[in-house]
């Protein structure tokens, strides 16, 4: 399956394909329930980074496909599901130490979205973002 490029618009069916091709059968299955309340997002890879120069200064050669899982699951979070978001930023920075991301470095950009994402600031980038 092709990736979506930075600056690609994710539509709720390209979401939902994208999330089988992740294995994430859950999260496509809540979708698939009530498409309609769902709207297209634009794909920024890793939010607020200069995403080339930041993969080749900091080596994480996965950094594209790991911010677009963790950008699946923020699109379509439940709103005020705060056990969800975590546990999904915790699985940001798992998927970061796996591709050889260091300790500390992990730790900032985990500490960044935890930061970033919250609903409270109403980001492009923030937890729920596809919801209508």
């Amino acid at each position: 399956m092709k990736l979506p490029q930075i600056g690609d618009t994710i539509t709720t069916l390209r979401a939902i394909e994208l999330c089988k091709h992740f294995k994430f059968y859950e999260l496509s299955a809540y979708i698939n329930r009530d498409i309609e309340k769902f709207k297209p997002w634009v794909f920024d890879g890793a939010s607020m980074l200069p995403d080339k120069w930041f993969v080749k200064t900091s080596k994480i050669p996965n950094l594209i496909e790991i911010a677009l899982k963790h950008d699946l699951e923020y699109a379509y979070g439940e709103h005020g599901d705060k056990v969800r978001r975590k546990e999904v930023d915790l699985k940001f920075r798992k998927n970061l130490r796996k591709d050889g991301v260091g300790p500390v470095l992990a730790e900032i950009m985990y500490r960044a979205v935890r930061f970033g994402g919250s609903e409270i600031l109403k980001r492009s980038f923030s937890w729920g973002y596809a919801r209508k």
